[in-house]
């Protein structure tokens, strides 16, 4: 079962980061769990993507990139704009389709606290 959610752009970003870090160690989930995840992944981590692209046009726009550290510093002058266009980015909200897993479908997999706390959001409630 899928649904749309809607989701800000950092609740995207931040999902997208809580499920790479916590699905780095390994671990043996159920082939319908595992798909399930797999397809979630893909898609809040591609949205993830998009928006860090957009994140950057902003930085590249109003900053300068320092050769020598590698990064970017912005005039006073400009520097409540990129904040206010940063803020406006993030805080945008978007429908994201989210494949519903079943609590049922993981057997007895045993999940570290970090990698139940980045699945929470694909487990079907009860109706």
């Amino acid at each position: 079962m899928a649904i749309t959610k809607s989701m800000s752009n950092i609740d995207i970003y931040n999902t997208a980061s809580m499920l790479l870090e916590a699905f780095r160690e390994d671990m043996s989930l159920p082939v319908k769990v595992n798909f399930y995840l797999q397809k979630n992944m893909t898609t809040i981590v591609d949205m993830a993507k998009d928006i860090e692209k957009n994140r950057m046009a902003i930085v590249e726009k109003y900053g300068n990139f320092n050769e020598e550290n590698e990064n970017y510093t912005f005039s006073d002058d400009v520097i409540d704009t990129v904040n206010k266009e940063l803020e406006d980015l993030f805080s945008l909200e978007q429908d994201v389709k989210i494949n519903m897993i079943d609590i049922d479908w993981f057997g007895s997999v045993e999940l570290s606290a970090a990698q139940t706390a980045a699945i929470m959001f694909m487990i079907k409630e009860e109706e």
